[in-house]
C-alpha cells in the first residue's frame, strides 16, 4: 500500500474548529485548485486525524473553477484517504459540489475513484480500496488506468503493470512508437522511485482532449501521467549524500557544484541542483557508480518533444523542477534546463525551478505529454 503516513508526517497539523458535536466544515473557493489552496487543506486533515475524536462528521463545500492538474486531484485524493484510515467512523459529506471548469483534469474527476467519491457513488471503503488497490484490471476502462506497484526484488509487480500499461496505451494509439516511448517513460520513473526508495509507486494515466491554440487544423490529446511515491528518500538524497561525503565519483556534478554553489537561495537551494544532477546522463547515487545514471535522462529524451508548457513538472520535498520543451535538450551529455543545456558553468532557467508550497516527502511526477489525434 502507498505511505500516506511518510506524506502527512512532513506536514504541519493547522487548526480547524470541531463543535461540541464532532462537526467540521471545510470550504473550497478557488477558480483553479492548486498546491497553494491544498496546502491548508492537508495541514487540517492531518489536525483531525490527531485529534481525540472518533466521532467526527466532515462537511465539504466545494465551489471552485477546476483542479489545476493530476498531482493535486490526487494529493486531494489522498488526503480524503488519510482521514478514513486514521479515523474509520468518520462521515464525509459534500454538502456543496461545484466544478465549473472543463480542463485537463475533467476526465480524472468524471472517471476515477475520486470523482464516484465525490458524487457520493461509492463508499469511503471502497474509494480508498479502489485509490490504493495493486490490482488495476478491475479499475481500467477506457479513459484511465489506475494501480499502486508494490517493490520486489525481481520487479515482477512493475513488469505486469508494464504490461497493463502496453495494453491501455492501445486502446488509444495505434502509434507503436508513441506507446513504447511512453511506457519507457513510466518504466524509468516507476523503476527508480520503486528502486531508490523501497516504497510502493502510485500510477495514474488517462487521457484528456487537448485545446491547443493556432492548431485550428489539428486535433490533439493530453496525455496525463501522475507518478507518485512517498518515501523518506527524495530523488536527491543519494546523490547529494555521496556528494557531501567526498564518494560521489561524477567530475560534471563536482565541476558544476562549484559553480552553482554561488547562487544558492531561497529560490535556487542545493535541492534543487542535486536534483538537476540526478537528471544527468551516467550520473547516479547507486553504491556501484560504474552502472546506472541512464534511466531518468532516458525520460527527458523520450518527453523532450512532447510535453506541454505548464504541466509537467516533478517535485521532491519542497524543490520542484519544471520540464519545459525549449529547456530540456540534451547536449554534450548534459541536461541543464537552459536554453544552450549547459549544466556546469549555466544556472537553470528561471522558468525551470520553483518551491512547493507542499513538501512531498519523496518524490511526485506530474506529466503531460501531447499527441495529435489518429484519424
Amino acid at each position: 500500500m502507498l505511505n500516506l503516513d511518510i506524506l502527512f508526517n512532513h506536514i504541519p497539523p493547522q487548526r480547524i474548529e470541531i463543535n461540541k458535536k464532532g462537526k467540521v466544515c471545510i470550504t473550497f473557493r478557488q477558480s483553479y485548485l492548486s498546491f497553494i489552496g491544498l496546502k491548508s487543506f492537508l495541514a487540517n486533515i492531518k489536525y483531525l486525524c490527531i485529534s481525540p475524536r472518533n466521532d467526527l462528521t466532515l462537511n465539504i463545500d466545494m465551489d471552485i473553477g477546476a483542479f489545476v492538474d493530476g498531482a493535486t486531484v490526487f494529493l486531494f485524493s489522498f488526503a480524503f484517504c488519510y482521514l478514513i484510515i486514521k479515523k474509520p467512523n468518520t462521515k464525509i459529506y459534500f454538502r456543496t459540489l461545484n466544478i465549473s471548469k472543463n480542463n485537463i483534469t475533467t476526465n480524472i474527476i468524471d472517471h476515477s475513484p475520486i470523482g464516484r467519491f465525490l458524487k457520493n457513488r461509492i463508499t469511503t471503503t471502497e474509494f480508498v480500496n479502489q485509490m490504493l488497490s495493486t490490482q488495476a484490471n478491475q479499475f481500467i476502462n477506457n479513459t484511465y488506468y489506475l494501480r499502486t506497484i508494490i517493490p520486489d526484488e525481481d520487479s515482477k509487480d512493475l513488469s505486469k503493470a508494464l504490461q497493463e500499461v502496453k495494453n491501455f496505451l492501445r486502446e488509444h494509439s495505434s502509434d507503436n512508437q508513441f506507446n513504447n516511448d511512453v511506457k519507457q517513460v513510466i518504466s524509468e520513473l516507476c523503476g527508480n522511485a520503486l528502486e531508490h526508495s523501497n516504497e510502493s509507486c502510485f500510477i495514474y494515466i488517462t487521457i484528456e482532449d487537448a485545446e491547443l491554440t493556432g492548431t485550428l487544423d489539428k486535433s490533439f490529446d493530453y496525455f496525463n501521467i501522475n507518478i507518485l511515491c512517498f518515501s523518506e528518500k527524495t530523488m536527491f538524497t543519494d546523490i547529494k549524500n555521496k556528494y557531501y561525503n567526498g564518494e560521489l565519483e561524477s567530475e560534471v556534478v563536482k565541476q558544476a557544484y562549484q559553480f552553482h554553489k554561488k547562487a544558492f537561495d531561497n529560490h535556487y537551494t542545493a535541492n534543487h541542483f542535486f536534483m538537476i544532477s540526478a537528471i544527468q546522463p551516467y550520473v547516479t547515487g547507486r553504491n556501484n557508480q560504474s552502472n546506472g545514471g541512464t534511466g531518468l535522462p532516458t525520460f527527458i529524451k523520450k518527453i523532450s518533444n512532447k510535453v506541454t508548457a505548464d504541466y509537467s513538472y516533478v517535485v521532491s520535498e519542497t524543490a520542484a523542477l519544471q520540464f519545459r520543451c525549449s529547456l530540456i535538450d540534451i547536449k554534450n551529455e548534459q541536461i541543464g534546463l537552459n536554453e544552450s543545456s549547459n549544466f556546469i558553468s549555466e544556472l537553470p532557467s528561471e522558468e525551470a525551478i520553483s518551491v512547493s508550497p507542499i513538501q512531498i516527502q519523496g518524490i511526485l511526477y506530474n506529466i503531460v505529454l501531447v499527441k495529435e489525434k489518429e484519424r
